[in-house]
């Protein structure tokens, strides 16, 4: 009994740990939306054998595909996001060039794998907290960042 006991307080304090990987909300299903969005761009990009963009637009935050017809069958890749009321674009930049007061800017995909350069910035609006998402031009893989110090000083 006293083992089992035990056995059930162990489990018990695992719980919130896998309430938080099942259950996604604000910031950290913001930063894997997009990341799933670029993902889901590249495969159909090497898929169809055809260039494949994702547009972001900053009002309604919003991130869709566009230009390579259906999804391969089966896979389930989606084809746009919107991000939470609580969520904003703080910045974006492709291949450099700042998109922040423009309308729709563009990450083209390439069949080979790669991409454009993409800096993207989230923020949630309450508390202010940052996360910083960046892809690899050759591999089109993201990389996310949290050190909430620099992406402030990257911000201004």
């Amino acid at each position: 009994m006293i083992v089992v006991g035990i056995m059930i307080i162990v489990m018990a304090m695992g719980v919130p740990l896998l309430y938080q990987l099942w259950h996604k909300e604000g910031l950290r299903k913001a930063v894997s939306d997009v990341e799933e969005v670029c993902s889901n761009a590249r495969a159909r990009a090497i898929w169809s054998g055809k260039m494949t963009d994702v547009v972001f637009n900053g009002d309604p935050p919003t991130m869709t595909i566009d230009g390579s017809g259906p999804a391969p069958p089966g896979s389930g890749l989606s084809a746009s996001f919107e991000l939470t009321n609580n969520i904003a674009i703080a910045l974006i930049k492709v291949d450099g060039k700042d998109f922040m007061h423009e309308t729709g800017a563009r990450v083209h995909f390439y069949p080979n794998g790669m991409c454009d350069e993409l800096r993207i910035i989230l923020k949630r609006i309450d508390d202010g907290q940052l996360r910083g998402i960046s892809l690899e031009v050759t591999t089109s893989l993201s990389e996310t960042e949290s050190d909430q110090f620099k992406l402030q000083a990257e911000l201004r």
